[in-house]
């Protein structure tokens, strides 16, 4: 019985002293594998031990390189746009002011010229005559005077005529009387200053204007209209001091002062310039309607003159139209 028994309790033995069941084996291929590996799974092809979030990770990184590259080249561009179009900039800051020195240069030209064309070619610097200083007084032919000790040894007395006195001192002023001097002569009379003329009076007081004393230019104009209203040079000089009033800054003055060239002198050729700078005067004062005025009767009374152009011009630019 207990034989029969035995071959029983062997095979229960073996029975449990089997191992364990393997877990079944998965195909990794799917996530591990290779691009050139077949893909049994329908996953993404990898290659062997490489993780699928590094190899992601990685392909995010030459994007984000990518990306910085083309920015970087972009930047590279855009500055040297930016060089370029400085560089240009450059260019035509120094093209304006060329053309605008250019211009100041012609217009102190144009007004040099208009100087000139208004005073007379003839007229030259007055030249103050040099008075002849005082003659001094002659010198007297002074001779020196007798002394004591110069005076010649009066001859003595012999001793045989002791009863001869020497001589006494009024004996010997007698024989040498004393020098009489000269009386000085009076100076003489200083010159007569010769009286200046109108055209000389006229250019003292043109070429202190244009050295720049204008407070004297004013004294010298007024001077010479008060001992010259109706002169050769009268309507001129009455310009000028309105031109001499104006850079002085004091408007009413100047703006009197070019009113008589016109109301004194009304056949002047100074007439259309007094116009026209009356209606200057306005539009600095902001008086726009009466400068326009002034413009439109240089432009209307006097035409194919300097002032009409220049009157043409002005009235263009406060219309915004061209010039006639």
């Amino acid at each position: 019985m207990n034989l029969r028994l035995l071959p029983l309790l062997l095979l229960s033995m073996s029975a449990h002293a089997e191992p364990e069941a393997l877990p079944p084996v998965v195909d990794d291929s799917t996530y591990y594998g290779g691009a050139n590996l077949p893909n049994t799974g329908g996953g993404v092809n990898v290659a062997p031990g490489v993780n699928p979030r590094t190899q992601s990770s990685a392909s995010s990184l030459n994007q984000v390189y990518g990306q910085l590259e083309q920015m970087q080249k972009e930047v590279r561009q855009l500055s040297g746009m930016v060089e370029e179009q400085a560089h240009e900039l450059t260019e035509l800051k120094k093209r304006q002011s060329t053309l605008l020195d250019d211009m100041d240069q012609r217009l102190q030209s144009l007004e040099k010229a208009k100087v000139a064309t208004d005073t007379s070619a003839t007229e030259v610097p007055v030249v103050a005559p040099a008075v002849p200083a005082a003659p001094a007084a002659p010198v007297a032919n002074v001779e020196t005077p007798i002394n004591a000790a110069a005076a010649p040894t009066v001859p003595a007395v012999p001793a045989v005529a002791p009863s001869v006195a020497p001589a006494t001192a009024t004996e010997a002023t007698e024989k040498f009387p004393k020098q009489i001097y000269p009386p000085p002569k009076p100076p003489a009379p200083p010159a007569p200053v010769a009286k200046v003329g109108e055209k000389e009076q006229y250019q003292a007081a043109y070429d202190t204007l244009r050295d720049g004393h204008y407070s004297k230019a004013i004294a010298g104009f007024n001077s010479f209209l008060s001992s010259f209203p109706t002169g050769e040079y009268a309507s001129n000089a009455q310009y000028w001091l309105g031109e001499a009033y104006k850079v002085s800054q004091n408007i009413p003055a100047a703006r009197d002062a070019f009113n008589k060239v016109i109301s004194n002198y009304p056949t002047s050729p100074k007439v259309p310039d007094a116009l026209l700078k009356l209606g200057y005067l306005e539009l600095e004062q902001n008086n726009t309607a009466k400068a326009k005025e002034y413009l439109a009767k240089v432009s209307a009374s006097y035409p194919n003159t300097t002032a009409a152009n220049l009157a043409a011009k002005k009235m263009a630019a406060l219309t915004g139209g061209a010039p006639q």
